[in-house]
């Protein structure tokens, strides 16, 4: 009987240092997902002060962007008289009134039956007061 108590005595002393070693383990696991969330959270509330910057920079710049006024005049560069050499200079050309063109469409239109079109159709005003 004192054998089998020794043994069980034995038996409880093991499972005790396997709990507690268990219990340490446990600790030390926890310690390290507290620390990884930490880490985590650190991490989050960096990239969410960068989202909300990166949203104010937005806000700002479409602010900028309603603040310019529409493109209201078009034309393009030709060359007059291509066949000479060197070729005449470059001129911005307007409808054949003179008066520049108020819309892409317009410029783009006229610039395809163009022969002597050096470049496509740029915005050359953004104020109209015609």
């Amino acid at each position: 009987m004192r054998v089998d108590l020794a043994a069980l005595q034995t038996e409880v002393d093991t499972l005790k240092q396997q709990l507690a070693g268990s219990f340490l383990d446990r600790d030390d696991a926890q310690a390290d997902a507290d620390a990884r969330m930490a880490g985590v959270q650190a991490e989050q509330d960096a990239l969410a002060r960068e989202h909300l910057q990166a949203l104010e920079e937005n806000q700002l710049l479409r602010q900028r962007l309603q603040s310019v006024p529409p493109c209201t005049a078009w034309g393009y560069m030709a060359v007059p008289r291509p066949q000479t050499v060197p070729p005449s200079r470059f001129v911005l050309v307007s409808n054949r009134r003179g008066d520049v063109f108020r819309t892409e469409g317009q410029c783009v239109a006229t610039r395809r039956a163009d022969p002597t079109g050096v470049s496509g159709c740029v915005c050359v005003g953004a104020v109209w007061n015609g």
